[in-house]
């Protein structure tokens, strides 16, 4: 009966080292553009929701940062939706107009909390674009489903190490009409979309 020699056994383990450190770089990018495809497509859904319960109740609703373990909007610091969000009517239903048009993108006490969702540990942060310094804003919906923005808003969901420019970035755009959809770095910028973001 024969085996394998010393010698075979190490050319076979080589040959599998070199092979794993060969696919590692490839497979770390696969999963960071997965992580940020599905962030992406989990913001894009909350903003969707929120503009159901806008329709629906006919107030107005916001989503925004998320203070750490506390619900409230964050409207400070250089941390994005990373730190998760929350979404609430910013009004209160009914005629006393002291309350019921309160509508300063905070949530009060006296108001409807709707969702609360915490933070991300992935490797990526969300940026505003084209200015990263706005901290992404709000998003502030009407009761008939209009953003309140005086353009489009733009977010960029990129690399926590680099925010420059890579084929994994993308891009989440909301319009006036109230509809978000998310673009590739490819898409983006190759197409008008950046001249129309806030």
């Amino acid at each position: 009966m024969s085996g394998f020699t010393l010698i075979e056994l190490l050319v076979v383990v080589v040959i599998a080292a070199l092979i794993t450190a060969l696919a590692l770089p490839s497979f770390a990018d696969f999963i960071q553009r997965f992580q940020i495809d599905r962030y992406a497509a989990t913001l894009r859904g909350t903003i969707n929701f929120a503009r159901q319960q806008a329709l629906r109740s006919g107030l107005q609703t916001v989503v925004c940062r998320r203070v750490p373990f506390s619900n409230s909007c964050s409207i400070a610091g250089s941390t994005g939706f990373e730190t998760g969000w929350i979404v609430f009517h910013d009004q209160v239903a009914g005629f006393n107009a002291a309350i019921s048009t309160d509508r300063n993108g905070l949530f009060d006490s006296n108001e409807t909390l709707i969702q609360a969702t915490d933070g991300t540990t992935a490797s990526f942060i969300t940026q505003s674009y084209p200015n990263p310094g706005a901290n992404n804003p709000a998003f502030v919906i009407s009761g008939q489903g209009m953003s309140l923005a005086n353009g489009s808003l733009c977010i960029k969901i990129c690399a926590r190490a680099a925010c420059t420019a890579h084929a994994n970035n993308r891009y989440l755009i909301f319009v006036q009409s109230g509809h978000v959809r998310v673009e590739t770095e490819a898409a983006f910028l190759g197409a008008p979309n950046s001249g129309v973001c806030q």
